[in-house]
């Protein structure tokens, strides 16, 4: 039997990686925190999962109300592992078709062209119903604020990523 799942699905993650960029309140995002929301946008129901800093656990009962998927999955650094070989070639392919820009890329930053996307992709990107989620409006203005290393940082944190080994 074939099952689909956007995890293995580079239009799906080139979609996700859009819609975080056009409401991350910043010119250009760190390659790893971009990778770690993106993850969560696949996987919302995780997000109760992670270590928050004091000052938001009053997000946790929110954030524990999200629906887990009826499906077994694999542990959460299996599946970021899986999803990082989608996320590299379609970041590779964004470089590629000039949508992000080389050089902040090369120093682990992603910066988006929006000028240059169609204007049929930035409407679907208005119309997704999950960018109006509370768990998204989370990621997106909140989340996304914590530093990414060292041992308070979102990489420690999530348990997604290495941490120890990071220069801070």
């Amino acid at each position: 039997m074939l099952t689909y799942h956007p995890i293995h699905d580079s239009g799906h993650c080139t979609f996700r990686i859009l819609c975080l960029m056009k409401d991350i309140d910043a010119d250009d995002v760190s390659w790893e925190r971009l990778k770690i929301l993106d993850f969560y946008v696949l996987f919302p129901h995780l997000i109760s999962k992670m270590s928050l800093p004091q000052e938001l656990v009053h997000h946790r009962t929110a954030l524990r109300a999200i629906p887990a998927p009826y499906e077994n999955l694999p542990s959460a650094s299996r599946l970021l592992f899986e999803l990082s070989e989608i996320q590299e070639q379609t970041i590779k392919s964004l470089i590629a078709k000039g949508l992000v820009e080389k050089e902040p890329f090369l120093d682990g930053r992603i910066k988006i062209r929006f000028q240059i996307l169609p204007r049929e992709v930035k409407q679907l990107i208005e119309d997704t119903k999950f960018r109006a989620e509370e768990w998204y409006e989370f990621l997106t203005n909140v989340l996304v604020n914590i530093p990414t290393k060292g041992t308070h940082g979102l990489k420690a944190r999530t348990g997604l990523m290495e941490y120890r080994y990071d220069v801070v």
